[in-house]
């Protein structure tokens, strides 16, 4: 850039979800795999770097006891009517 010149840029920043689009996705891999003789359960997860590991398996958690929540509520309100 030659001396005195100026850039103007201008961005727009939005908040999206993995299950609307892939590029939202924290993992890029997740595998579970079953060890029947020993009976334990492997996770791997590889980062895309936004989150570590351990943050996207407790984000995820979080979800899931968000929906159970939800689902219990709901089943809840259509047992007392």
């Amino acid at each position: 850039m030659h001396q005195g010149k100026k850039i103007k840029f201008e961005a727009y920043a939005r908040l999206g979800l993995g299950k609307d689009h892939a590029k939202w996705q924290a993992a890029t891999v997740s595998i579970v795999k079953y060890d029947d003789d020993q009976k334990e359960i492997y996770l791997t997860i590889e980062s895309n770097g936004a989150l570590t590991a351990e943050e996207i398996v407790i984000a995820a958690a979080d979800k899931l006891n968000s929906n159970i929540k939800r689902f219990s509520e709901s089943m809840h309100i259509l047992s007392n009517n």
